[in-house]
């Protein structure tokens, strides 16, 4: 009966451990969850355009996690590039949107 008992609670602990590290991936960044809103995001990925304003792109995608941004000034400028990470579904790896930004102007994009 003992042994049940310990076999059951290694069960539990091991699954909540399991469900802890598969929800927090990289806890130092924000992870899009939730199925609804990952397809909001992927909808507004597509709405992105060449030459759109950095603000426009906010407005569409939300405000990006500050661990999602990173900046670099050179000799073109100011560049930007902003990330919103997701999992498509559960069980799946973190996939991302990236967005570049050259003087707040859209230069790239890609998933």
């Amino acid at each position: 009966m003992k042994v049940l008992a310990y076999l059951f609670l290694f069960l539990l602990l091991t699954v909540s451990s399991l469900e802890a590290s598969s929800n927090y991936a990289h806890p130092e960044k924000e992870i899009v969850l939730d199925l609804q809103q990952v397809e909001q995001l992927l909808k507004g990925y597509e709405q992105i355009k060449i030459g759109m304003d950095k603000s426009e792109v906010i407005d569409i995608l939300g405000e990006p996690h500050p661990n999602n941004v990173s900046e670099s000034e050179g000799a073109s400028g100011k560049l930007e590039w902003i990330s919103y990470e997701y999992i498509p579904k559960p069980g799946a790896s973190v996939k991302g949107i990236h967005i570049t930004i050259n003087n707040g102007k859209v230069t790239d994009k890609s998933k």
